[in-house]
């Protein structure tokens, strides 16, 4: 089961190369496949895009996520929530229902633990990140820059694919370490989540 307490969050960030010199581009969240929301917070030009001060839109985001109830999930999604605590005040210590990269790991150490691969692999949402692929390649932006100047149009339905196939992959992950017999126990009785 899982229910919409548990939300799978990702991040794109716009440049800098850590959570305190950087600049979020957005914030995605997925409640159920096929169901995501995208919150643009600055622009093809690094401006912020909300009419109100990043303190107001924290109070909003901390109101949403902030419920202890509420469990994440995502790919390498330390990095996500480290940008979302030191930026808007997000608490997620103790919240994480799963890091599919590093459950994955757990799984096979030698898998591809690319999104993308894990897409065409464990979901029919396919290879999604060729708009952005060849916008990165006309824009001239390496692996390492940020998606500052990704248009909306090209960023907009990759970064609700990425934290798509993050929500998807949990069920999947979640039943082949309990298959392959990693005591989980705890998660269980913690998160509520049937065998």
């Amino acid at each position: 089961e899982t229910g919409d307490w548990l939300l799978s969050i990702d991040t794109e960030f716009g440049h800098g190369i850590n959570h305190v010199d950087g600049k979020l581009r957005c914030i995605q969240f997925c409640w159920a496949p096929g169901k995501a929301a995208f919150v643009k917070l600055t622009d093809t030009k690094g401006d912020w895009v909300f009419d109100c001060a990043p303190a107001i839109l924290a109070e909003v985001l901390q109101k949403f996520l902030n419920n202890p109830r509420r469990k994440f999930i995502g790919h390498y999604v330390a990095t996500d929530l480290t940008w979302l605590h030191y930026h808007f005040g997000i608490d997620w210590y103790g919240r994480t229902a799963m890091d599919t990269g590093y459950a994955l790991h757990c799984i096979c150490e030698t898998a591809d633990m690319k999104l993308e691969r894990l897409s065409m692999r464990y979901t029919d949402l396919g290879r999604y990140d060729i708009a952005l692929l060849l916008a990165k390649k006309k824009l001239k932006i390496g692996d390492k820059d940020g998606y500052i100047c990704i248009p909306d149009d090209v960023l907009v339905p990759y970064a609700c694919k990425d934290v798509d196939v993050c929500k998807r992959l949990y069920p999947i992950f979640f039943k082949e370490l309990l298959r392959q017999g990693f005591n989980i126990q705890l998660a269980v009785d913690y998160l509520g989540v049937s065998r």
